[in-house]
């Protein structure tokens, strides 16, 4: 596997790895010609590491380097439920692409919105769909700045490789957007997600307890700590958000002791609205 097509005149730095007999890949684009051979740019797990590169399909001669992989199938008349279903979470178990739309193949490089590390949870939003053999979910993860986005992720590599795994806990956040919550102790309302590290003005006021808020992004992970972007009534009369956290004088209650609501309202008039976190 090579950093560019091509052999001729290239340093050994061009090589990325020398990749084993019947080690199954995915094309993410090509072909291209170079030095009488076809090219593709192939992407998986060569060992225990991530690899994208050029691989040749044939020798000048003939010689085939590249076979089609074929999955196995199912006998006639059995299908597979699917593995999730919209709400659930999951984790990556390697680096996992999340690209704008469903498949791998013939796709501009900006169709790739992030390459999501291994570990990261998510959300599935809507799927699945079957694109190029594979199975892909239309997904909320958090980026590497800590904002969720939105887009489309492999189950599974052809090979079977396990890209995403189910979480045991059946997936369901307690809070959906649009809930409303109760507030069970003094909470800071926070700009953005954390207390570490944060000046004195991201805390931008406080709610009281038995406030209620309402649900209206999240949840993000952010120091150890579970937040949610909420609105409402604040101790000094301005509407924010806030999210869940750890406990304490000062600090929202963990996720036990916030419960819901059925009714719903709206702030009262004259408020100021801020877009912010809180803990």
């Amino acid at each position: 596997m090579r950093k560019t097509p091509g052999t001729t005149n290239k340093p050994a730095s061009d090589v990325v790895i020398d990749v084993p007999a019947g080690m199954v890949l995915t094309v993410t684009a090509g072909p291209t010609n170079a030095d009488q051979m076809r090219w593709w740019l192939n992407s998986g797990t060569v060992g225990a590491a991530n690899v994208t590169g050029w691989q040749a399909e044939a020798l000048p001669d003939g010689t085939k380097l590249l076979a089609k992989y074929e999955p196995p199938t199912l006998p006639p008349g059995i299908i597979l439920p699917p593995t999730f279903e919209k709400g659930d979470r999951f984790k990556t178990t390697t680096i996992v692409r999340l690209r704008q739309t469903p498949g791998a193949t013939n796709k501009p490089p900006s169709d790739v919105i992030q390459e999501t590390p291994a570990g990261a949870e998510g959300k599935i939003v809507e799927g699945p769909q079957r694109v190029e053999d594979l199975t892909w979910w239309r997904v909320n993860v958090p980026s590497q700045g800590g904002q969720m986005v939105t887009g489309w992720m492999a189950e599974a590599l052809a090979d079977g490789t396990t890209l995403m795994a189910k979480l045991s806990d059946g997936g369901k956040t307690i809070f959906e957007p649009g809930d409303l919550a109760v507030v069970s102790d003094f909470a800071n309302i926070r700009q953005t997600p954390g207390t570490t590290n944060k000046p004195a003005d991201d805390v931008i006021g406080m709610f009281s307890p038995e406030a209620v808020v309402t649900i209206l992004d999240g949840p993000q992970v952010k120091d150890d700590i579970t937040w949610w972007r909420v609105g409402g009534i604040t101790s000094t009369g301005t509407e924010g958000p806030r999210p869940r956290g750890a406990g304490g004088a000062g600090q929202g209650s963990p996720a036990g002791p916030c419960r819901k609501t059925a009714w719903h309202g709206h702030p009262e008039p004259g408020t100021q609205c801020l877009s912010c976190r809180a803990i």
